[in-house]
């Protein structure tokens, strides 16, 4: 069975490095997720003889964290990210947020990097009335930009055996993924905090799946979790994206597949966004990715803020699409430096360090949510083909030779 693709606890990997969807083994099994006050549980064991509490706090304080979620230093709202007072007159849409501004992704049409999702807000679509869940490592729901937007209907914990998806606090902040993927999709617009969500008034919810053994029955009971009052669901996980691995959903998740886009929303199918995966690197290919390679999913890959493929981006026909993400780091000589996706992190932080194609299958997500608005009786199959035909063919990824025929 597949294990899940997030991010290494150091934030982005360089050029050379872990590919972003690949994520570390936890320490132990799952435990329970809820923190209690007055900080999180941690994941150190208990034979240190001291509250491990302390240390984690420590930790926090050192990282310039606290956070407005439990587990952080109470009382401390202070962001991963500091962002600086800009100029906001050239900036279309007035958002307070603090990080709106540094959105590029979203906020501009210099150099022809639009998504148009500020169209869409202008017609009135923000995604109200749909419902998006996040199958990952749990949500942070009492974060100040998501709390406004949880939907316990939306949501379970398949680790903890109960309906809550709070993530697990641990040491190096592991769990932080389903947070970061639910702030791109639906973080509360005008609030002052943190980020803007592209459907910033999506119902959110999560499926904390990620945090312990990935079996076929745990992935078919979340992508069937009630799924007919569930819109759509995110991923960004699957095979280890090593250059070597081909496998794909087992026969019972391939089941709730089939049987999500023929039962799901009450007939009219679910909508299943999956991430196309991050190994470029070893030269992967998502044609040997059951999950993204399924005509049940919408496999979106990624594209960098100066329209080129990432280093991490993997070929195939699957993908239908590109959204925008991060790309070069810019600390090799000849890199250019290109931003990373801002959204909402553990302990009530805000994070410019998302990246990989698991930020850009929750922007997928957020744009079929606005879509969903306008027309909630599109079907799963509509959905896929508003994609396509909507999509700019040659838009502005700059294919290169060693990025189409690396693979053979």
């Amino acid at each position: 069975s597949a294990p899940p693709r997030g991010f290494p606890p150091q934030g982005f990997p360089q050029q050379g490095g872990v590919p972003p969807r690949s994520f570390p083994q936890q320490p132990q099994g799952p435990q329970g997720n809820r923190p209690q006050q007055p900080s999180a549980k941690s994941a150190l064991p208990p034979q240190f003889g001291f509250d491990p509490s302390v240390l984690f706090g420590l930790a926090n304080k050192l990282a310039g964290g606290g956070g407005g979620g439990q587990g952080g230093e109470p009382g401390s709202q202070k962001p991963e990210e500091t962002f600086p007072e800009i100029d906001r007159s050239g900036i279309k849409t007035n958002f307070n947020d603090e990080a709106w501004p540094y959105m590029w992704y979203l906020n501009k049409g210099q150099k022809g990097l639009d998504m148009n999702v500020e169209d869409a807000w202008e017609q009135g679509y923000t995604g109200k009335g749909v419902v998006v869940t996040i199958l990952d490592d749990g949500v942070e729901h009492d974060h100040p930009d998501l709390k406004a937007n949880y939907d316990e209907k939306a949501s379970i914990d398949l680790n903890g055996n109960d309906g809550d998806p709070y993530p697990r606090y641990d040491f190096f902040n592991s769990n932080k993924h389903g947070t970061r993927c639910a702030g791109t999709v639906a973080a509360a617009a005008n609030n002052t905090d943190c980020a803007v969500g592209i459907a910033h008034e999506a119902s959110i919810g999560g499926v904390r799946i990620l945090d312990g053994p990935i079996r076929d029955v745990l992935e078919a009971k979340a992508i069937s979790f009630n799924r007919n009052y569930i819109d759509i669901y995110s991923a960004s996980w699957g095979p280890d994206d090593d250059g070597k691995t081909i496998d794909g959903p087992g026969p019972l998740a391939k089941l709730a597949l089939a049987d999500g886009v023929k039962k799901g929303r009450n007939g009219k199918g679910s909508i299943f966004v999956w991430a196309s995966g991050n190994g470029g690197k070893h030269l992967d290919n998502c044609n040997c990715d059951g999950y993204t390679t399924s005509p049940y999913t919408l496999s979106v890959s990624s594209v960098s803020e100066l329209g080129l493929v990432p280093w991490y981006s993997e070929p195939c026909s699957s993908s239908l699409a590109t959204t925008f993400s991060s790309g070069a780091t810019g600390k090799n000589p000849n890199d250019p430096f290109e931003r990373k996706v801002i959204t909402t992190d553990l302990h009530g932080r805000c994070t410019a360090k998302h990246t990989g194609t698991s930020a850009s299958s929750p922007m997928a997500a957020g744009m079929v949510a606005l879509a969903l608005e306008a027309n909630p009786e599109l079907t799963w199959r509509d959905v896929q083909h508003i994609v396509v035909r909507t999509s700019i063919p040659a838009g502005h990824l700059q294919v290169t030779y060693q990025n189409t025929f690396a693979r053979r």
